[in-house]
């Protein structure tokens, strides 16, 4: 599993903001992803 794939799974228990902080992941980039799904 991705990082990314594991915030979108995990993003309705916790902010995006703090997953990112804790993976490393910027949220912008998350949000990249996302848009490309």
């Amino acid at each position: 599993m991705s990082r990314y794939h594991f915030i979108d799974a995990h993003r309705a228990d916790y902010p995006v903001r703090r997953l990112c902080q804790v993976l490393l992941v910027t949220p912008s980039r998350y949000y990249a992803w996302c848009q490309g799904q």
